[in-house]
């Protein structure tokens, strides 16, 4: 079932520092998305708006659906932010229990998900407090899937991984993509250039596709640094 993240008209602003003026973009199912951006520019603003963490100024966010356009709800959208805060003292598997059972997920989809994402039983009865930084984006990831959010949320997720579990981290998302509509914010390139079927930039208060195909990370860096992509775009 292919579904569509529409955000259209969008204006929100932080009291008089306005971040995004007129704001229009689609997200489709079977594609991760890198959005890039200076800091400041609204990268997590853009996720926290689309999660409804904020409220809009003015537009709507929505999700198309075999031609039906709804509002999104908390049981559509799963945000995994920077710094997660999880309670330290369970185990992943009582985490896990606990969220299954306050969220009403299907208790027999537990063995399911965690396969799905490689999740190893020795990590399950760990306590979070021990876990790695990829492993508790992993518990994550496997709360998004039991809840069967059509749109995941991260939030600079790579950031500080180590290079294999990074990997390991790039390919669940290339796997779970078939099925849902992934987001990330990153300001690094060579991430973006590595796990995004598309990247775009945030740059006076709209997102701008950037075409990263048939660019070398040196020239994208000049790009952003020259600021020239109103040049390319026809600004």
């Amino acid at each position: 079932m292919s579904s569509a993240l529409v955000l259209e008209n969008i204006s929100f602003s932080y009291e008089q520092n306005e971040i995004f003026s007129d704001l229009n973009y689609t997200f489709n199912t079977g594609n991760i998305y890198s959005i890039m951006g200076s800091n400041g520019e609204g990268k997590t603003t853009l996720l926290n708006l689309i999660y409804g963490n904020l409220p809009l100024k003015t537009g709507s966010i929505c999700l198309s659906q075999d031609n039906q356009i709804k509002e999104l709800d908390d049981k559509d959208v799963f945000l995994i932010p920077t710094v997660p805060l999880l309670p330290k003292f369970l185990t992943g598997r009582q985490f896990l229990s606990l969220y299954v059972t306050e969220n009403g997920c299907d208790l027999e989809d537990i063995d399911i998900v965690l396969d799905k994402l490689n999740f190893h039983e020795y990590d399950l009865d760990k306590l979070i407090l021990n876990y790695s930084t990829g492993t508790i984006h992993k518990l994550l990831l496997a709360c998004a899937l039991l809840s069967k959010n059509k749109i995941i949320l991260l939030d600079e997720p790579l950031v500080s991984l180590d290079f294999i579990v990074a990997a390991e981290v790039k390919k669940i998302l290339q796997n779970l993509k078939k099925d849902h509509i992934i987001l990330l914010s990153t300001h690094i390139l060579e991430i973006a250039n590595e796990i995004s079927d598309e990247t775009a930039i945030i740059k006076d208060k709209k997102i701008h596709k950037i075409e990263m195909n048939n660019m070398s990370t040196e020239q994208l860096s000049e790009l952003m640094r020259m600021k020239l992509l109103e040049e390319n775009n026809g600004e």
